[in-house]
């Protein structure tokens, strides 16, 4: 008989946080109800996740570092419209790979960015934003970014019988003429 890992503990309680975090949502799940969907105690959890913040954190792990790669990769190329398209097509990529996980902290942003663990969140947003919006620092090329970032998730999230690459496609023909470099 395989021995059960920490590993093995810590991903059991990721799935029980999914399913529990999509019936309830972020706020409306405690760690206990975490717990008792894995078949473990909330002295498990705590101690496999300091805290629910920390659980939240690793939860949407995957789709944090992938935007944090992101941003990094679109910053290094030479010219701003180079950036500004990584950064489009990248984030459609992105939302695409982690929909469920964007869907739910889409739905809780203020709960998210409230999240002292995801205190990063706020600024790899902050940093999408610019290289979205080009060389405009005005406030239509800003809200277009903004526009452009909920309306991915949002499209993603909702349209989930829509073939990936259908749907990828879609997104880049729409975002294009809303997120113009100047």
């Amino acid at each position: 008989m395989a021995r059960h890992t920490s590993a093995d503990t810590r991903a059991d309680l990721l799935a029980a946080a999914t399913v529990e975090f999509t019936a309830r949502g972020l706020r409306g799940t405690s760690l206990a109800d975490i717990a008792k969907a894995a078949g473990y105690s909330k002295a498990t959890v705590l101690y496999q996740f300091e805290s629910k913040e920390h659980l939240v954190r690793e939860w949407a792990k995957d789709l944090l570092d992938g935007l944090d790669v992101l941003v990094q990769r679109a910053t290094a190329l030479p010219t701003v419209a180079e950036r500004s398209q990584a950064a489009m097509a990248g984030f459609i990529d992105l939302a695409l790979r982690h929909r469920q996980t964007l869907r739910l902290m889409q739905a809780e942003i203020s709960y998210i960015l409230g999240q002292e663990a995801m205190s990063d969140v706020r600024a790899l947003e902050t940093q999408l934003r610019r290289l979205l919006r080009g060389s405009s620092s005005s406030a239509a090329s800003d809200a277009a970014a903004i526009f452009f970032i909920g309306g991915v998730a949002a499209v993603v999230a909702e349209l989930t019988d829509v073939p990936e690459a259908d749907s990828r496609r879609i997104l880049l023909d729409l975002a294009a003429p809303l997120l113009t470099v100047a």
